[in-house]
């Protein structure tokens, strides 16, 4: 019954399960899936190892199902820490600033170690090539961090950039 309503797929069963000749009829209901949570970010069209449709003629589903997995998780969980072990992180970028970790056992600027972890201030991250807690980029050289806690944990639906997997 391709193109048929409900009342007449339910009347077609029904006929069905009068038929004394019919154990048994129910409707094999089949429907489309419908993302609920494929981000709106301006770039995430663009990101085909989060949901690959097929973009220049590639075959499609060629991802890591992202966005299957955030029909199940809505993005991921606010307990869950990422650590980016790389170069400098942009603190204040769009898509970093919303999901950046900040160490609440730490007060800024006072110079003691609040937490007793062996770092003074690591309010936000810790730069251990430097011994700073520094670590947003400080050169040209020194961004490699950005891009990479973004494909993690970038900001979704902000109307920013693109998409973290969890974002």
């Amino acid at each position: 019954l391709q193109d048929a309503t409900a009342e007449s797929v339910i009347a077609a069963v029904n006929a069905h399960h009068a038929d004394s000749r019919t154990a048994y009829a129910e409707p094999a209901a089949l429907s489309p899936l419908i993302r609920q949570r494929a981000a709106n970010d301006p770039l995430y069209a663009a990101q085909w190892h989060l949901d690959h449709t097929g973009q220049n003629d590639t075959p499609a589903n060629a991802d890591i199902r992202a966005a299957q997995a955030w029909d199940l998780t809505d993005g991921g969980s606010t307990g869950v820490v990422i650590a980016i072990i790389d170069d400098g992180v942009e603190w204040g970028h769009p898509d970093i600033f919303p999901n950046l970790f900040y160490n609440h056992g730490e007060t800024d600027n006072n110079g003691i170690d609040d937490d007793g972890n062996g770092l003074i201030d690591d309010v936000i991250g810790w730069d251990f090539s430097e011994n700073s807690k520094i670590t947003n980029p400080t050169t040209p050289f020194d961004n490699h961090g950005t891009p990479c806690a973004g494909l993690a944990a970038g900001a979704a639906n902000n109307a920013a950039g693109i998409a973290g997997v969890a974002y």
